[in-house]
C-alpha cells in the first residue's frame, strides 16, 4: 500500500499525472488572465469622478449624476472623442447628458444626430443662448428627411461637428487589478484543493509525508 509521496513518485502514472496537472494549471491560469485582461483591462472608468461639462446649457456633473454608465470603450487611449462617442451607439447616454445640461427631459425617441444638427444650425445663427432645440422648419424638415434614409454612419458626414454640446473628462480607477489578483488566488486554491483531494483518496491524508 502506498503511504508517502516518495512512493508515489516511483510510479510512472503519478509522474505523468503531475505533468498533466502542471500543464493544466499553467494553461488555465494563463487563459483566465488573458480573458480577464481582455474583458476588464487594468483600469476602469470611475463613474463618480468622471466629469461631464456642458457647453450648451449649463452645469458640470458626474456620470453617476447623469444616471449613465461609461466604460473604457467610450474613450480612445483614455481620451474623449465627441464625434466617435456619437458613432459608438451611445444614444441613451447622449440624451441623458443633454437632458441634464438643459434641465429638461429629452424625448426617448429623439435622434441624437438631429439634436446635434439642431445645435449646429443654432450656432451658425449665433443663437446658442436659446435653450430650445426647435429650429428652422425648412432646415429641420430637410434634415429629418435625410434622417429617414440613412444610418448613423451615413448621417455623420452630413454634420459639421463644429460645436460640442458637452465634453467628458474621464477619470479612471485601478480596482480591476485587485479583482484579477483575487481571481488568480481562487484558481490557485481550486487546484490546490484538487491536489489535496487526490492525496486523501490515494494516501488517506490531506497532508501526507514526503517520506515513509
Amino acid at each position: 500500500m502506498i503511504k508517502s509521496i516518495k512512493e508515489l513518485n516511483e510510479k510512472i502514472w503519478y509522474r505523468t499525472l503531475k505533468v498533466v496537472y502542471l500543464i493544466s494549471f499553467i494553461g488555465v491560469l494563463a487563459g483566465y488572465n488573458i480573458f480577464l485582461f481582455a474583458e476588464l483591462g487594468i483600469k476602469q472608468v470611475s463613474q463618480d469622478r468622471t466629469v461631464i461639462e456642458c457647453n450648451y446649457g449649463s452645469g458640470t456633473f458626474s456620470a453617476t449624476d447623469a444616471e449613465i454608465y461609461l466604460d473604457n470603450g467610450d474613450f480612445i487611449e483614455g481620451k474623449f472623442s465627441y464625434k466617435l462617442f456619437f458613432l459608438n451607439y451611445n444614444d441613451y447616454n447622449i440624451r441623458k447628458i443633454i437632458s441634464k445640461c438643459i434641465g429638461k427631459e429629452i424625448h426617448p425617441s429623439s435622434d441624437v444626430f438631429v439634436l446635434q444638427k439642431a445645435i449646429e444650425i443654432r450656432n451658425d445663427r449665433n443663437a446658442i443662448g436659446d435653450q430650445s432645440f426647435e429650429f428652422s422648419e425648412d432646415d429641420g424638415n430637410k434634415f429629418l428627411e435625410i434622417d429617414k434614409k440613412y444610418s448613423d454612419l451615413d448621417k455623420s458626414p452630413l454634420l459639421d461637428w463644429d460645436y460640442e454640446i458637452f465634453k467628458i473628462n474621464p477619470a479612471f480607477s485601478y480596482w480591476n487589478v485587485l479583482w484579477i489578483l483575487l481571481a488568480n488566488i481562487v484558481v490557485v486554491l481550486l487546484f490546490e484543493l484538487a491536489r489535496r483531494i487526490f492525496y486523501y483518496i490515494v494516501l488517506g491524508k490531506l497532508f501526507p509525508t514526503k517520506n515513509k
